[in-house]
């Protein structure tokens, strides 16, 4: 699978998104874009440095598009932007980089330094996903 990084600056101006836009019946990316999809976003930390983020998914094209949003909305943002990279593509290709014996809890996502916490745009229940260094 493919996985392509993009600021919120990036989708708007995305000809990708644009087309998946008005495939699923929106009609512009900054409008999606300024939506509710950041209410229930996924996030990403780290080094105690927090980002959110929420994924559109290209099924045809097996692409899944991240989109950074927050405090770190830049991939290049975070302090060790090569790690972040590497955990959010890892991720989303189902490499097991992240610890299998963290709760799926906010208390241990507070106490967490480098991790994600997922739930994919559905549900109501995050997976806390520590990563193992």
């Amino acid at each position: 699978m493919k996985v392509v990084i993009l600021t919120e600056t990036e989708a708007v101006y995305s000809p990708a998104i644009q087309d998946l836009m008005e495939i699923d019946g929106t009609e512009e990316n900054e409008g999606f874009l300024n939506s509710d999809c950041w209410i229930d976003c996924d996030y990403i930390k780290v080094n105690g440095e927090f980002g959110s983020f929420f994924t559109i998914q290209d099924t045809p094209n097996d692409t899944t598009y991240i989109i950074l949003g927050g405090q770190v909305s830049e991939i290049c943002d975070f302090t060790d932007s090569d790690l972040a990279e590497k955990m959010l593509i890892d991720f989303f290709n189902g490499k097991k980089l992240f610890s299998p014996d963290t709760e799926n809890t906010w208390d241990s996502w507070r106490k967490i330094e480098t991790g994600i916490a997922y739930r994919g745009g559905s549900g109501y229940v995050y997976g806390i996903y520590e990563i193992n260094l």
